[in-house]
């Protein structure tokens, strides 16, 4: 049984006493600018912090881990394999994987993120650290590392710089960049910045967002992030201070931020919704916003959200806001489905030598939606082995009914956590992921891997990077395994993802406190599927294109009208109609629309370009390079 509810978002600050409601417009004048390419020293600062907010003190000992270990007790795992059984489907295919942020030397395993532009230029971030790579070559090409203190120092005083997350946006071919800053309510931030051109190496402008927005002592931490068409949404965990992030958590806030003042270099146009995340007295905590699978989606944006504390539970909180943020007809729209499958705390991963990684809590890593249907996946706790597993979620009919149903993906013999999840597909209809994570065992060191996904079929565990030993130091038998890995579908190859995580490298003698030291390791993925099915070359609905120069040698450039805003695939074929190139998959706006492409690298002839919306081609015309 579903149980529904809606929060109307109101364009001036109100109160909505049931559920404490707010929605609020606020401006952010721009902080400050900072170019990658003068920065020329930088000494990479790093501080661990074994309480607040990462976890390792007595409050998470005795809190969260006690939890843990009910759930093993309770475990009524069988007899299995040690590895599974032949699968239906393909492993997704490795083009190639490499070493990043080889910097901080510590033991703690990573915090990782990748985005990766159309143009090929890829940002990966770990802990305080930012890497920015050129994959244009044959080789990936390092441009440039930078500490998260150095990139903030036109800010003034930084205390204490950690999670960053990176997105690119395809829509506008920019890079969002935020992470925090401090954990005390008087100096917490939010740091967002928008790349001013499509070269993550170039001008950023700044932007610092209160950490305690709502002035009740609080600050701001975990934060997730997503770009739709025109806006960026950012979740946030509003905490109370000198409390760990487990007992202190007070309410996840949404800010809803036009993207393009960001761009600009503008007043940051931001809606600050608190107070929303609340069902039946308890906070709703750790709304992951869910990204556009093919392209960035909109105007709407959904959350998903779980009780991650509980020993088994089977309700997952699906939240949508309906609008843009001057849209006066903008609902929060809160619905709590009930899964087929329940899930819970995982328990810790174990390493070598009776020693133990940590899997946090079961809240959910990875989310995407393509197709009115939602994918997505946490750590969870399986009875079947006993060990920490993936729990993959499917929400059908995300606009109708909202049939939602679950499954475990295992690595038997292993704890597996962390996961993250991205769309493959290649064509309107394809219901293809692929699903990465990190796994340990007591003889297999910690590393990460990965599965492809099709229609509900899973392939076997394909590793993308063996640990080399154990992670901790000597009198270290529990160690932090960072909090999520990255993962991002390259927009313009569909299915294609680049996915990074933490791998445990040894090392010799002369590090004190560790035997292992946590390096990061990017995979590039594709999905194992190749053959392109296609529809009709004929237009279903011929709608007027006007394409010049035509014949070309250099560009050409298509002018197009829709009726509605809608996700469209550019695609070339000869004339006999194989598939050359998909040259892009994006959302379209209603109206007059613009598209161009460079014909440098095609072979003199004739080519026919489709244009193919989700249920029918738009139209079809025959361009002549020369």
């Amino acid at each position: 049984m579903k149980n529904f509810f809606i929060l109307f978002v109101i364009l001036s600050s109100l109160s909505i006493h049931a559920q404490d409601f707010q929605s609020e417009l606020r401006s952010i004048p721009k902080t400050a600018e900072v170019d990658l390419r003068l920065i020329n020293q930088d000494f990479f600062p790093s501080i661990q912090n074994w309480s607040i907010p990462t976890p390792g003190g007595d409050s998470y000992r005795d809190y969260l881990a006690g939890v843990k270990r009910e759930q093993q007790e309770r475990s009524v795992a069988v007899a299995a394999p040690l590895t599974p059984s032949a699968a239906a489907v393909d492993p997704p295919s490795i083009s190639q994987g490499f070493e990043v942020l080889d910097l901080e030397g510590t033991g703690a395993p990573n915090d990782n993120d990748v985005s990766i532009s159309n143009g090929l230029k890829m940002i990966t971030s770990v802990n305080s650290i930012i890497q920015i790579h050129d994959l244009s070559g044959e080789l990936p090409v390092e441009l440039g590392s930078f500490s998260l203190q150095e990139f903030s120092e036109p800010l003034g005083e930084f205390l204490f710089a950690f999670d960053p997350k990176s997105e690119y946006d395809p829509v506008a071919d920019r890079f969002i960049l935020t992470f925090l800053n401090d954990y005390d309510s008087l100096s917490s931030r939010i740091i967002v910045a928008f790349s001013q051109t499509n070269d993550p190496m170039g001008a950023w402008n700044i932007y610092e967002i209160p950490g305690n927005p709502l002035d009740n002592g609080k600050w701001s931490d975990y934060p997730m992030i997503c770009v739709t068409e025109d806006e960026l949404f950012l979740s946030i965990n509003l905490l109370d201070q000198n409390l760990s992030w487990q007992l202190g958590f007070h309410e996840t806030l949404i800010w809803q931020i036009d993207k393009n003042t960001g761009y600009e270099g503008e007043e940051l146009k931001t809606r600050l919704h608190s107070g929303s995340a609340f069902f039946n007295d308890r906070p709703i905590r750790n709304l992951i916003p869910v990204k556009g699978g093919a392209a960035p989606k909109g105007p709407n944006q959904y959350f998903l959200s779980n009780r991650n504390f509980d020993i088994a539970n089977d309700s997952i909180f699906l939240l949508e806001i309906t609008g843009l943020i001057d849209d006066p007809e903008t609902e929060l729209l809160v619905d709590v489905l009930q899964s087929n499958l329940e899930y819970g705390v995982p328990p810790f991963g174990q390493q070598a030598g009776n020693r133990e990684l940590d899997t946090n809590d079961g809240r959910i890593l990875g989310a995407y939606i393509e197709d009115d249907q939602i994918e997505f996946v946490s750590s969870s706790y399986d009875p079947l082995t006993g060990q920490s597993a993936i729990y993959h979620g499917t929400i059908k009919d995300v606009n109708g009914d909202r049939d939602i149903s679950a499954e475990f993906i295992r690595y038997f013999g292993r704890d597996i956590a962390y996961p993250n999840i991205s769309y493959t597909g290649r064509q309107y209809g394809d219901r293809q992921s692929i699903v990465n994570f990190l796994y340990t065992s007591p003889t297999a060191y910690a590393g990460n891997a990965a599965v492809f996904i099709n229609d509900g079929e899973y392939s076997n565990v394909t590793i993308l990077k063996e640990g080399e030993y154990f992670t901790g130091g000597f009198s270290q038998n529990y160690q932090r395994w960072g909090d999520y890995t990255g993962s991002q579908s390259k927009y313009d190859e569909p299915g294609k993802v680049f996915v990074v995580g933490s791998w445990t490298r040894k090392f010799g003698v002369g590090i004190p406190f560790s035997f292992g030291t946590s390096r990061s390791w990017v995979s590039e993925l594709s999905s194992p599927i190749t053959n392109f099915t296609g529809i009709d070359l004929a237009p279903t609905e011929q709608q007027p294109v006007n394409v010049y120069p035509n014949p070309s040698s250099e560009r050409v450039y298509l002018e197009f009208e829709l009726d509605e805003a809608t996700s469209v695939s550019m695609l070339l074929y000869t004339l006999d109609g194989q598939l050359v190139h998909t040259l892009t998959r994006l959302r379209a706006k209603a109206g007059n629309n613009v598209f161009s492409f460079s014909v440098n690298d095609l072979v003199k002839g004739s080519y026919l370009l489709k244009i193919q919306g989700p249920r029918k081609v738009v139209s079809s015309k025959t361009i002549t390079v020369f």
